[in-house]
């Protein structure tokens, strides 16, 4: 995924990159681009040299966006109906006669929890990995 920036500082071999929120990230907020608001403020491996005040291109690998939108917008889904299900379906093994709406509904909305404490320790392990790293790789020529 590419999209042009600023350089407003440069940190060794990084850069801060001032860029315009992608659209397809939606919020994401995996590699900082998502936060609110469409201008923002990224840290990216300036590979190039880049200084402050030239115009950039910035990339993110394509793959790596996709993963984690799937697990943003997905797992918890996933986890949900899981939830919902075993919450039903268990209710039912223990007593046949029982209404399953309310068990259904608290199996839901834990493993919805649950889903968002996995994601959680897996964006920690994939930013320690480097998977949201942003790199500038070229300039923008007028």
């Amino acid at each position: 995924m590419e999209t042009i920036g600023i350089i407003v500082t440069t940190e060794g071999q990084f850069a801060q990159v001032k860029t315009t929120r992608h659209v397809s990230c939606n919020r994401c907020g995996a590699c900082g681009l998502g936060v609110t608001g469409s201008d923002v403020v990224v840290k990216a491996n300036n590979v190039i040299g880049a200084k402050a005040g030239e115009q950039v291109i910035l990339e993110m690998r394509t793959d790596h966006v996709m993963k984690a939108a799937f697990f943003g917008y997905m797992v918890p889904l996933i986890f949900f109906v899981i939830g919902i299900a075993a919450g039903h379906y268990l209710t039912r093994m223990i007593n046949p006669e029982a209404q399953t709406a309310l068990p259904a509904i608290i199996g839901g909305f834990g493993l919805l929890v649950l889903s968002y404490v996995f994601l959680r320790y897996y964006d920690r392990r994939a930013s320690a990995r480097g998977e949201y790293e942003a790199w500038v790789t070229g300039y923008v020529r007028d």
